[in-house]
């Protein structure tokens, strides 16, 4: 990469490790600072890439949150094993305790 103020399409796909349809999608959808000289030539102004990154960046986490996090995917796994219907079964629930409720009144 140049040493310049502003990257090009090149220095761009270089930075972030993708394909110049990556970097115009990117333009496309204004998701990255960029200057258009004379209607076709895209700049990137190297100061705001690099705060766009910093912005854009995920934070490491820690081994407890990980595990949290992975004991939360596997009780969802358990739910869907059992046919995915926990919020059906909590309204049943609920259901039967009016139901009780009802007849004990």
């Amino acid at each position: 990469m140049t040493q310049n103020t502003m990257y090009d399409v090149a220095d761009m796909c270089q930075l972030l490790h993708m394909k110049p349809a990556g970097i115009y999608a990117l333009v496309y959808r204004r998701a990255v600072p960029f200057c258009r000289l004379s209607g076709r030539k895209l700049l990137f102004p190297t100061t705001a890439v690099h705060e766009w990154l910093d912005s854009h960046t995920t934070p490491p986490t820690s081994r407890e949150n990980r595990a949290a996090a992975q004991g939360n995917k596997k009780n969802q796994k358990k739910t869907k094993k059992n046919g995915g219907c926990s919020y059906i079964d909590g309204l049943n629930t609920e259901a039967k305790r009016e139901e009780n409720t009802n007849e004990n009144t």
